[in-house]
């Protein structure tokens, strides 16, 4: 495994627990009424390919499909589970080199 994967495993772990932490506000782990939860990697991958390309992720993921090309690290047009964990954890993201 090279050091990007390693590192972008690490990043995925420290900002579940990152995420985990901040969503937890005055009232517990309840979360907001109007929020919905973030599809998984697998509910987004429709073809079940290993990979997410844009026309896969839905219209009402607005940043997601605004940003994709900044996610997709490699260029190769799509985002492997580690591109799309990092997404999910856009803080941890920006730390990476």
């Amino acid at each position: 495994m090279s050091k990007k994967q390693l590192m972008l495993i690490a990043a995925g772990l420290l900002g579940t627990a990152v995420f985990t932490t901040a969503s937890a506000g005055s009232d517990g782990n309840k979360p907001k009424q109007d929020q919905r939860p973030t599809p998984s990697f697998s509910t987004l991958d429709k073809n079940h390919d290993g990979r997410i390309t844009r026309s896969e992720v839905p219209h009402d993921m607005h940043a997601l499909r605004r940003d994709f090309r900044s996610y997709d690290r490699d260029g190769n047009g799509s985002l492997s589970r580690q591109e799309y964990q990092a997404y999910l954890h856009k803080a941890v993201y920006r730390q990476l080199p």
